[in-house]
Parts: structure tokens; sequence; C-alpha cells
């Protein structure tokens, strides 16, 4: 979990003026991707980083932002730091440092995406020490944006302001940062600019450029805001379906179900199954049965999907926010609401097979999960199983 114990700062207050003809009726940030918000994606890589909590700056239609995410994202706290004017990046910055509680910190822009290379930034910031790192990208025409230089070493020396294109580097908008060595270099006062007012300073204190992954792409243009589904699309996100019943505003009766957290004797982190009915990867579970108890159903849903026979050693939670618990089962149409207890257990006998309900099995540990798409109800359990919390309560 690269980011277990460091904060996030997601900015996302700009009114998105460019593209205001193309998405009329919701903040820049919430614009529709492949059904669902394009910041959901951002938010979904922090939480499956293992981000302790992340705060989102608000301004322009701040309210919108608020009601869409509310205050808990995948098993992720959510915070808010609103705008009361524009402030540009580093104003925002500086107005939600108070709210920022790791000393290390991850900004972002909320507005672009990339395959971020969260564990790389961490790693270089503390292998060199400074002021932080900065994910940058390499692009055949820099015409859109300014461009950075770097040393031999991968320092970055110098910034320059749009030149009219040619290959070059490009900020890519993510940093890790050491949030005390900002206080005091930028005002909540008065508007200012991350990029223009903050970098310039921090070069001479060490600044690490640190390569982001394809694809890449920024929303800030009707052009640019098209390829985005391409992007995330080549990112692994899909549209929405199974999962996506609560943006949909369906409603369903309570089903009680059971996920469970299999470790194995012989094999680090736990089991997951590549489910066919959503073609995401999930815990091993299912709908308790009516005599049976929350136990026997565990025991009975293991042995039917993955053919293990397993002892329960303890109750990770119980997970019941229907954000991401509203189903809606594709062979049918039935609308039901998940709520789920999540046990841990161990093996102890059986042979590892797929079943019909499964197209593959495999053990996961965190580093693992990179790249791989979970269900976002079991995303929620596992993120708070690897992060060693027990008795939740969501």
């Amino acid at each position: 979990m690269a980011l277990e114990g460091i904060d996030a700062l997601v900015l996302a207050g700009g009114k998105g003026t460019r593209l205001r003809d193309t998405v009329p009726d919701v903040p820049k940030p919430l614009a529709p991707v492949l059904g669902r918000p394009f910041l959901t994606y951002l938010l979904d890589m922090l939480a499956m980083a293992g981000c302790a909590r992340t705060v989102i700056s608000i301004g322009f239609r701040a309210e919108q932002i608020r009601a869409a995410l509310g205050t808990i994202w995948k098993g992720m706290p959510l915070a808010y730091c609103e705008e009361t004017r524009p402030m540009g990046t580093g104003g925002a910055l500086a107005l939600a440092l108070d709210q920022l509680r790791s000393e290390r910190i991850i900004v972002m822009n909320g507005d672009s995406v990339c395959r971020i290379p969260f564990a790389e930034l961490v790693l270089a910031h503390r292998a060199h020490g400074g002021a932080g790192s900065m994910a940058i990208r390499t692009l055949a025409d820099t015409g859109r944006y300014g461009t950075i230089d770097t040393d031999a070493d991968g320092r970055v020396v110098r910034f320059a302001e749009k030149t009219g294109g040619g290959a070059g580097h490009i900020n890519a908008g993510i940093y890790c940062l050491e949030r005390g060595i900002l206080a005091g270099r930028l005002s909540a006062n008065a508007p200012s600019s991350i990029e223009r007012d903050l970098f310039p300073d921090l070069l001479p204190l060490g600044v690490r450029a640190v390569p982001a992954g394809e694809p890449f792409v920024d929303i800030g243009t009707p052009e640019s805001y098209r390829e985005a589904a391409e992007c995330l699309r080549g990112l692994g996100a899909r549209e929405t379906g199974m999962f996506d019943g609560m943006q949909r505003g369906l409603q369903g009766p309570a089903r009680l179900g059971v996920g469970v957290l299999i470790a194995g004797p012989d094999h680090p982190g736990v089991l997951l199954e590549h489910r066919s009915d959503c073609d995401l990867w999930g815990l091993p579970g299912g709908q308790i049965e009516g005599t049976e108890s929350v136990e026997h159903a565990a025991l009975r849903e293991v042995l039917e999907e993955t053919g293990l026979q397993v002892r329960v050693t303890g109750v990770q939670g119980v997970y019941s926010a229907p954000r991401h618990r509203i189903l809606v089962y594709p062979d049918n149409g039935d609308v039901r609401r998940s709520i789920d207890v999540a046990l841990t257990a161990e093996v102890e006998g059986g042979e590892l097979r797929g079943s019909a309900e499964s197209r593959d099995l495999r053990w996961f540990t965190p580093a693992d999960l990179v790249g791989c798409e979970l269900t976002p109800s079991s995303l929620e359990v596992v993120r708070d199983y690897f992060l060693g919390r027990t008795g939740v309560l969501h």
C-alpha cells in the first residue's frame, strides 16, 4: 500500500471554462466518462494505493461535488476545502494545508489522469530527501503545456513556459511533497500557482522527476475530453454496470451477504476470484440463505467457489454503505442492496479449483493489486484488511 499513512489533496476547484459548452450541467471534475464522474477514477487510484485520507479542494459548484462523492470513498475518508473565490492551484494548496495531517502528502490535479507512479514518487522522495518529487510525462508535442528540464540524475532544474510545441517533458500534475517545507511559501489569502510560484522556490531544495506511465490525458478542452474514455479504458476502466445502481438512482431490497478474506498457508495475501457476472475481481462469498448462520454461509460459498475448506478466524467488519452496494444483476436486471459481513479465514483442506461463478482464482498481495480492477464492494474490504483495520463498520 504505497500511500499508507499519507494524505492526499486533489485540486478540483476550477471552473473549466473551455469545457462548459460540452459539459454544461456539472463542474469539470464531475464530467462523465464511461458513465461516471471523471474524478471518481482518481479517487479509485488513491483508495487502491492505501491513501489514509483525501482532501478535495472545491470551488465552482462545490455542493455538486460534495453530494456526488460523500465522505467515504471505497473505505478512504474524504474531506473538503472550499474556496470562496478562485485561488489558483497554489492558493488552494495553502488553504488546505491545515486539513492535511501527514508530514508527507500527495497533491494532484483533478482534471488529468495517467498510470500514476505513487510508489515511485514516495520512494524517490525518501531516497533523495529535499522538497519532494513530481510525476512527468514525455510528449511528442508539448504545445499546450510548459516544459520541464532535468539533469542526468533526474533532478528538476528548470520550468519553462509554453514554447509552441516540440518534444519534451511536461508536468503530469502529481506531486509528493513535504508539508512542513510548504508552510509560509504560499499565501492562503491570495491566488497563486504551484507551477509558477511554488516550484521555482523549491528547486534549490531538490525536486525529483519520476516518469508517469501511459496513457495520459487531461479533460481541459473538448478535444481532450473526448479522448478520456479511451485513455481510461487503457488504464483498465470500463463502462458502468453491475455496481452503478446508486448512480442511476435505483433502489432495491436489502440482501445479507458474506465475503471471505482467505489467507493461504503457502501464499501471501488473500484469495480473489475473477467473477463471471461482472468481469471484475472480488472476494469469494455470496448471499446468506434462509436457515444459515453467517459462518455456515461463508464455509459453503468458499467451498462452492474455490474448492477449499476453511476455518473462520475472525470478523473483518460489516459493510453496508449503499454508494457501492446497490447492485444490478446482469442476467435478469434485478436490483439489490448488499449488506456484507466480511470474515477472515484460513485454509484447512481441499484443492483450489474454479466454478461457474469465476473465470480465475489467484492469490494477491498489495503489490499484485496494481492494475487489477476489483469490485467496488470488495475493494473497501481488501483495503481495510491490508491496512490492518478490523472491526470495521461502514
